[in-house]
């Protein structure tokens, strides 16, 4: 995220606290926010791929 601050990305900053998830700061940032989201229910293993899939891409 660009500016944590930003009114434009308030509800992005509540969303993540409300989750327990990090909000990274990087001013360079061409846009506002970048967010990673995956399925509900899904869960990243020590390989970096969600359980349940082979880890390559289609």
């Amino acid at each position: 995220m660009r500016d944590p601050e930003d009114v434009d990305v308030a509800h992005v900053v509540a969303l993540a606290r409300e989750r327990g998830v990090p909000v990274v700061t990087r001013p360079e940032l061409s846009y506002s926010c970048v967010g990673l989201i995956h399925p509900l229910g899904s869960r990243v293993s020590d390989t970096g791929t969600a359980a349940g899939t082979t880890g390559s891409v289609a």
